[in-house]
């Protein structure tokens, strides 16, 4: 088909020397490409805004991440102040314990005594 129209062109001298339903099949195949290209073009942006979505969707993700690490990394500190604080109690208690424990076997003992 394009070679019949070149073929027309030339023969006839250029553009008037082609049959107006040549020229109107012209017309109707540019209006064809045109719409292709509109839509082509419409699909583009389209993709562009998409892609600009998921690169700032990617962004905010990343803020989000950086925040729980943050988070993360308060409440390893805040868990070791309390395990070393619990830690101190517990020694504590332990120690008082032993005290009681001693001075209980020292009262037993001075009642064994007095029996």
């Amino acid at each position: 088909r394009v070679h019949g129209i070149r073929e027309s062109v030339k023969i006839g001298g250029g553009i008037q020397g082609l049959s107006s339903k040549v020229l109107e099949d012209l017309i109707v195949r540019c209006e064809k490409l045109q719409e292709l290209l509109n839509q082509k073009d419409d699909d583009l942006k389209l993709a562009a805004e998409i892609g600009q979505q998921l690169v700032e969707q990617a962004q905010v993700s990343e803020q989000h991440l950086e925040q729980a690490q943050e988070r993360i990394s308060e409440l390893e500190r805040e868990f070791q102040v309390l395990q070393q604080s619990h830690t101190a109690e517990l020694i504590g208690m332990r120690s008082e314990l032993q005290n009681s424990k001693f001075h209980q076997e020292e009262l037993q003992s001075e009642f064994d005594e007095l029996s």
